[in-house]
Parts: structure tokens; sequence; C-alpha cells
């Protein structure tokens, strides 16, 4: 019988993996870092950069030097507040939704690679079995934002 240790380091590598996968691939398309502010941005009109550094788990001083960066690629844009001068608004461009869109196609493309040896029955038991250590872990240690933290170190 597999012992608790054997699984858990199991899972270990695995997602150690994934996530050098997913690192080196953001890396490689320019992308590293700033996937979790283009998804707060798609998903909101704008934001003021307070707003947006809460949403995306981004430290202000981290989240000032990606939103440049983004802007200089033409992917957000940044406007003063029109009844609070001191806020700064980000928002996302068509450019910017277009590439969100290459990420979300990505990390579906992605999943399908990694899940394809599976049968659909071996993909329901994973499923469901993620979802069981997902909920000990809520049980355990609380809510996370580890997904954000996890693909985007």
């Amino acid at each position: 019988m597999v012992s608790d240790e054997e699984i858990f380091q199991s899972y270990h590598d695995l997602f150690m993996q994934i996530r050098d996968v997913v690192i080196k691939h953001k890396k490689a398309a320019g992308f590293h870092g700033s996937a979790r502010i283009l998804e707060s941005l798609n998903k909101q009109a704008d934001l003021s950069q307070r707003q947006l550094a809460d949403e995306a788990s981004i430290k202000p001083g981290s989240l000032t030097v990606a939103i440049e960066k983004l802007e200089r690629q033409g992917l957000v844009t940044r406007k003063r507040d029109p009844h609070d001068k001191r806020i700064i608004r980000v928002a996302i461009t068509q450019a910017g939704r277009e590439q969100w869109a290459k990420v979300q196609a990505d990390r579906e493309r992605f999943g399908q690679q990694l899940l394809s040896p599976l049968t659909p029955s071996e993909r329901e038991q994973t499923y469901q079995i993620a979802i069981k250590l997902r909920q000990a872990l809520i049980d355990h240690y609380g809510e996370t934002n580890a997904r954000k933290e996890f693909f985007d170190d």
C-alpha cells in the first residue's frame, strides 16, 4: 500500500513540475508576472491601482512597475479618476483583452495536454479528489490566494 508521504510527495512533485512549465511558458511569451493584472482588469472595466493591487494580490510597488510595462505594450491604459485626481485608474485595452484570450487558450491547451493520458473515468476521479483535497486545505488552513500566487510567481 502506498504511504501518505509517497502520495504527498507525488502531488508535490507534480505541482512543482506544473509550476515550472507554466513559468517557463509565460517567460518565453514575455508575460511572466502580469497575467493576474490582465485577469483582474478583464473581469472589471477599470480599477484604481489600489483595488487592482488587492484584487491581483500584488504589492503596490511591484504593481506600478508591471503596469508601466503593460502600458508600454499597449495592453492597459492609466488615467486620473475624474472625481478624485489623487486616484489613478487602470483599464485593459482591446489588445490586452486579446492577449488575455491567448493566455486563456494556452492554459486550456496545457490542461488538455496534461490530462490527455487519463480516461474519462480517471478524469472524473481526479476532479473529485482535487475537490476533496482543496476542501481539506480550507478546513485546516482557511481560504488562500494560492491559486493566484501559484501560477504567477
